[in-house]
């Protein structure tokens, strides 16, 4: 069984604060744009780097 990466929980906490603080919910799902606020990215860098062209990350 694969084990997780040393700072996985640590980074999938600030995301969710993230979200919460923006939305005030758990989202499944992330837009390009959320991913964009998130790291502080242009649409494109984002898109190409983080989505690989989809349109959600999730």
């Amino acid at each position: 069984m694969p084990r997780e990466k040393a700072a996985y929980r640590e980074n999938l906490e600030s995301v969710l604060q993230f979200l919460g603080d923006k939305y005030g919910d758990r989202r499944h799902l992330l837009c390009i744009k959320d991913v964009q606020d998130y790291t502080g990215t242009c649409y494109d860098f984002a898109k190409r780097t983080f989505l690989g062209g989809k349109k959600y990350f999730g």
